[in-house]
């Protein structure tokens, strides 16, 4: 089932609307009300969100769905944050200080702590920004597809200005693990950990987030997780915004820990394939090309600083034996060749841009050609 997507003309170009949105005028009309007594909680992590996180919080207290709750995880934050959350007055509003400043692993742990009822749960970035008719749509959405494991919606990015850059690339309605392993490893499926929604008691009991360096690579092995044994159904229209920019956890993570979260990756990856057939069909058929983009991307990184170079290269031959265990033909010698080429070749840094914008380009004709997305 394809589910329409109203668009409310006075909710267009969210991006904007919503940046410059003041909490302190946010009021849903009651004819914009959505009725259905379905609970969810939104959980939002924060260190320093400034007039990111006033926006944040805007966008979420104007949904048109009235059952909802939001637990902000104030990460000891030295900038105006703490005192302003303090200020806020709002019934459905609780904040969980913390006293020193934790990494962002330890943060997020505190997730499992919480009392969860029957709702559906969705974690939410402190740049990010819903739509009004987020959570009604998604809601809409879990009744047409009640024995999903995990719901999604397409989204747009925006930068720090609230602009939108694009739309994410395409998804479909329905889709299994194995499609959207597929997906990531050829590197077709733009991801965040915004957006997701899921049941609190399947979060609970698949151990929430694991605890990989920096939470890199944290989320898509959380979303298999949710989706094993089931499937994610995913809105056809775009339900929030997604911000890129230089402060964000996803901008650009240092190599070190990127390369140890893609160790941890890879044996749950390992794990996962053992069990399902499905994901290791896609392990197979995409491995290859998603190391060598990481390896390639870790030593352009350090590529500026030479005496990290042995370091950089003897994470590279751990990882490729990791890799080895999933896909035998990685621990051939043609694929050595194609990693020593990918790193050492002339003009490394100015092929890597330009294949990146071809492959975008490509990716992007190949979804305005193409039918509908099948289900995967």
């Amino acid at each position: 089932m394809v589910l329409s997507c109203r668009n409310d003309p006075k909710t267009r170009d969210n991006s904007v609307w919503l940046a410059r949105y003041s909490i302190e005028n946010v009021e849903v009309s009651a004819d914009r009300r959505h009725t259905s007594h379905r609970k969810f909680l939104i959980v939002l992590p924060v260190h320093n969100g400034g007039a990111y996180l006033k926006a944040c919080i805007a966008s979420i207290l104007a949904q048109t769905h009235e059952h909802f709750r939001l637990i902000v995880l104030e990460n000891a934050s030295t900038d105006d944050t703490p005192n302003w959350l303090r200020r806020l007055r709002d019934p459905r509003i609780s904040v969980r200080e913390s006293t020193e400043l934790l990494e962002i692993e330890k943060s997020w742990a505190r997730i499992l702590q919480l009392d969860f009822s029957e709702e559906f749960l969705t974690i939410i970035g402190h740049d990010d920004l819903l739509d009004p008719a987020y959570l009604s749509q998604m809601s809409a959405l879990i009744d047409a597809h009640p024995d999903a494991g995990l719901y999604q919606s397409h989204f747009r990015l925006i930068d720090k200005h609230g602009r939108r850059m694009r739309s994410c690339l395409p998804m479909p309605t329905r889709e299994t693990a194995r499609g959207f392993l597929a997906a990531r490893l050829r590197l077709r499926r733009d991801s965040q950990g915004t957006g997701y929604m899921f049941r609190a008691s399947d979060y609970v009991r698949v151990g929430g987030i694991r605890p990989y360096k920096k939470l890199i690579f944290a989320d898509d092995a959380l979303w298999l997780d949710l989706m094993r044994d089931s499937y994610m159904a995913t809105l056809a229209c775009e339900a929030f915004s997604y911000r890129l920019h230089p402060g964000g956890t996803s901008h650009a993570p240092d190599w070190r820990s990127t390369l140890d979260a893609l160790g941890c990756y890879l044996d749950f990856l390992k794990s996962y394939g053992e069990s399902d057939r499905g994901v290791q069909s896609a392990l197979h058929e995409g491995m290859a090309d998603y190391m060598i983009f990481w390896f390639r991307w870790a030593y352009l990184s350090a590529g500026r600083i030479r005496s990290e170079r042995p370091e950089i290269m003897h994470a590279i031959e751990s990882l490729s034996v990791k890799a080895g265990e999933i896909d035998q033909s990685l621990r051939l010698p043609p694929f050595r060749e194609r990693v020593r080429a990918a790193l050492r070749d002339r003009l490394p840094r100015w092929r890597w841009f330009f294949w990146q914008v071809d492959r975008y380009l490509r990716i992007r004709l190949q979804s305005m050609l193409q039918t509908p997305m099948r289900e995967r």
